[in-house]
């Protein structure tokens, strides 16, 4: 469950991280490695919606989202194209398992 996860979080930063509206809201990292410990740190946390638990611990805090996402002051229009994005890799992932 967790390798399918990983793979649909990894598959959306990919596209949010280049995207002209919100791609911007990704800059702060600034290397590999944080987007890494990031995409991992978010696969845990749909993990645990899932499933009531994360195969993988969590280091640090736990989830603080509220806290963390309303700093970024991010705008109605932005939150829609995520879930643009959030709904494309879903389909892209759809297609490419009943092919």
């Amino acid at each position: 469950m967790r390798a399918l996860i990983y793979a649909v979080v990894e598959s959306f930063y990919e596209k949010a991280t280049k995207d002209v509206l919100i791609g911007y809201h990704f800059a702060r990292f600034s290397k590999p490695e944080e987007l890494s410990d990031h995409l991992e740190r978010i696969t845990s946390f749909w993990e645990m919606q899932f499933t009531g638990k994360t195969s993988k611990p969590i280091e640090g805090d736990s989830f603080r989202l509220l806290f963390t996402h309303l700093q970024l002051n991010i705008k109605r229009g932005e939150l829609g194209r995520w879930v643009v994005l959030f709904h494309q890799t879903l389909d892209n992932l759809e297609q490419s398992l009943t092919k």
